[in-house]
């Protein structure tokens, strides 16, 4: 039994709104159904390698670029300002938290979206270049 004061090992529920995009300081909404927003780090924290003579070392990547992943409804009113962002090819804010979880930066749009018709609404994928993405966890 867990006592009422101590924390336990995971969060008590997900909830997708407790999820918040925030790109041009603007909070993003209207996203697709399925995954809304995905991280990815383009390179590894570190890295081990080893001599000829099979000594092993480390090596700490400074690097610490991503891509964040928007993934909105083509009825969104958020694709226009995404697509202005991209049209202009200015940098801008972008911040994405998660309860105690937060990744931040100075992004650009990569490219517009691929867009597709049907007979059903279908989705916009954008995606943010961040050449420096700090990943921040309170709980760290």
């Amino acid at each position: 039994m867990v006592a009422q004061n101590q924390k336990t090992q995971y969060q008590p529920s997900y909830n997708a709104q407790d999820v918040h995009l925030f790109v041009n300081n603007v909070e993003i909404n209207g996203f697709q159904e399925g995954t809304m927003v995905q991280v990815a780090f383009q390179n590894q924290l570190v890295t081990m390698n080893a001599d000829a003579k099979g000594e092993g070392y480390a090596t700490i990547s400074n690097d610490h670029r991503g891509t964040i992943t928007v993934n909105l409804s083509e009825l969104s009113v958020d694709n226009s300002m995404l697509s202005k962002l991209a049209t202009s090819k200015q940098q801008f804010p972008v911040k994405l938290v998660h309860h105690d979880e937060s990744w931040s930066g100075q992004g650009w749009v990569q490219k517009m979206p691929d867009a597709q018709f049907g007979a059903t609404a279908s989705g916009r994928s954008w995606q943010l270049m961040v050449p420096e993405l700090n990943y921040l966890n309170d709980n760290v």
